[in-house]
């Protein structure tokens, strides 16, 4: 059985940080939830129902071991759990998978920050001088965009979407077994033309990252660690690379889930970081808007999902301006402007898919906002 361990749950032990803050989180003060809208008493069963365990066995919320929860620029909740391998997540590094997305989107907004770059309708094919005879094979592939990428429209054949991520047929396995993930990518036929239709594309990450090093002159790893790294205060992290030395933009990422609390926080605050902007704020706004409307369950902006007016999810929220990303395997950080609220969620849910205990426990937390 995993045992729970509230390290600041202060709703629970009516305490709070002296200052100096702890070395390890020095950029947001605690406070009471109930200081900013939210039911404490509610907040309490549902900590105590993430570690409870059933008759038959079960859980509520299984395999979840952390939850923070910003509010008005506070920690309103924060509590962890070990998980299956005895360990302690506060400060360890969670791989990212996916999410390493956001990132790399991060990047381009950078680019577009520093006037690197200046429209999303710049073809990709421009950008990758030493790829670009791998847009010849299809004409329409020189039609492929930044925004297409952002918003998984480029056209190109690849399988992940309905896979699950470990899958031997998923696009992303055969990639990483090439020696150029890279070429991979681009090499793919394409399916659609450009913009035409929906293709959930991790690949898109390689190619954003071998942009960023074609017009920088830096690695993607490199130009975080300058640009948003830095800015944030986070200094601890892996991003791993292929054979030919290029960032995983894709899925190479781990961080702590407080510093990718940072990475929402900057979208949360339209660009910002403690009053400065990190990346361009028309594309941080571009970004949580919905740029590719896909179902009646979810949408997407650039790389971050978005719940569709039909669902929002259960008409919980009066106003649908929520945007998130589901880690595959179940940390989900979500973003609710309305509330000025990041709920960041660390779990080892590997086999739910969409349908999951994050996304159930964010509905519950939802229900503690007065």
């Amino acid at each position: 059985m995993r045992t729970v361990v509230s390290y600041c749950l202060i709703l629970l032990l009516g305490c709070s940080f002296p200052e100096p803050l702890p070395s390890d989180q020095t950029y947001w003060p605690y406070d009471l939830p109930s200081d900013h809208s939210m039911d404490e008493a509610a907040l309490l069963v549902l900590n105590d129902s993430i570690n409870h365990v059933k008759p038959d066995g079960s859980r509520k919320y299984e395999q979840i071991n952390s939850l923070i929860i910003l509010k008005d620029e506070n920690i309103v909740f924060e509590n962890y759990f070990f998980d299956n391998n005895g360990n302690f997540p506060r400060r360890g590094l969670t791989d990212l998978g996916r999410s390493t997305l956001l990132v790399s989107g991060l990047a381009l907004g950078v680019m577009f920050e520093q006037r690197l770059l200046d429209s999303l309708q710049t073809p990709v094919y421009l950008l990758l001088p030493e790829y670009e005879n791998f847009f010849d094979d299809f004409p329409q592939k020189k039609e492929i965009t930044l925004e297409h990428l952002l918003i998984h429209t480029s056209g190109l054949s690849w399988n992940e979407a309905l896979l699950w991520f470990y899958s031997e047929s998923n696009d992303i396995i055969l990639m990483e077994n090439e020696a150029d993930w890279l070429q991979y990518v681009v090499s793919k036929p394409l399916e659609a033309p450009p913009g035409l239709r929906y293709g959930y594309n991790s690949g898109s990450g390689l190619i954003i990252s071998e942009i960023v090093e074609s017009v920088t002159g830096s690695t993607l790893e490199q130009y975080a660690a300058e640009h948003i790294f830095g800015p944030l205060g986070i200094t601890d992290w892996t991003w791993e690379s292929d054979p030919q030395g290029t960032t995983n933009g894709a899925t190479g990422l781990s961080l702590s889930l407080f510093d990718l609390t940072k990475i929402g926080s900057v979208y949360l605050n339209e660009g910002k970081w403690q009053g400065r902007f990190i990346i361009d704020p028309n594309f941080a706004l571009d970004a949580s808007e919905n740029q590719n409307v896909f179902s009646t369950y979810f949408n997407f902006g650039y790389f971050w999902w978005k719940f569709a007016d039909e669902y929002q999810p259960n008409q919980i929220l009066p106003t649908n301006d929520a945007f998130y990303f589901p880690n595959e395997n179940g940390d989900h950080i979500y973003i609710i402007p309305h509330q000025n609220m990041i709920i960041t969620i660390g779990a080892e849910n590997l086999f739910y898919g969409f349908w999951n205990p994050s996304l159930w426990l964010y509905f519950d937390i939802l229900r503690t906002v007065q």
